[in-house]
């Protein structure tokens, strides 16, 4: 940041009354005090405004990585769904093959035999 030069003998305001030869009642400052104020308020505007600058490129800076968050997010999750309808295609795929009917027909029957057989030995 900027620092504001500082004289070493600041020199104090001379007081101007009403009827002295000035259009105003206040105080009249010499030419560095006056020079000073207007270096101070020089360097705070351009203090502001660096600031101003600065805050504004973080802010950039913050954005951007939250919309690249945000693409990767989406990525991920296009990713996962596409995933999750490979998964359900296999599943499918699976359970209307040939090989799912031999199984499923194998074990019925496997079931029907002992379960007739069970209620066949409970009849006598």
């Amino acid at each position: 940041m900027f620092s504001s030069p500082v004289l070493a003998n600041e020199p104090d305001p001379v007081p101007l009354n009403q009827g002295d030869p000035a259009p105003f009642t206040g105080q009249l400052l010499p030419t560095e005090l006056a020079i000073e104020i207007g270096q101070k308020a020089h360097y705070a505007d351009e203090q502001i405004r660096i600031a101003v600058s600065k805050e504004r490129k973080i802010a950039e800076v913050l954005l951007d990585a939250q919309r690249r968050l945000v693409e990767i997010e989406r990525e991920r999750a296009d990713q996962i769904q596409a995933a999750a309808e490979k998964q359900a295609n296999e599943a499918d795929s699976f359970f209307k093959s040939f090989e799912f009917g031999l199984i499923v027909g194998i074990t019925g029957g496997i079931l029907l035999i002992l379960g007739t057989g069970y209620a066949m030995g409970n009849l006598r």
